[in-house]
């Protein structure tokens, strides 16, 4: 599907723009420490970007 191939591109790349066109309107993230909140669209890919720039090797990993 070329969404998941969108988000694998926008993880392994920090691409802020492809983080904005694989999202929905409104997102919920997780934060590992349990909080959970929802936000727009573009602030969720700036943040996922951001937080992929700096975590070096960071990888697409569908589990199942």
């Amino acid at each position: 599907m070329k969404v998941i191939e969108d988000y694998g591109r926008a993880i392994e790349n920090s691409d802020e723009y492809l983080f904005k066109h694989v999202f929905a309107p409104q997102v919920c993230v997780e934060i590992p420490a349990g909080t959970i909140f929802d936000q727009p669209a573009n602030a969720a890919a700036y943040q996922l970007s951001q937080v992929a720039r700096t975590a070096p090797g960071i990888k697409l990993y569908l589990g199942g």
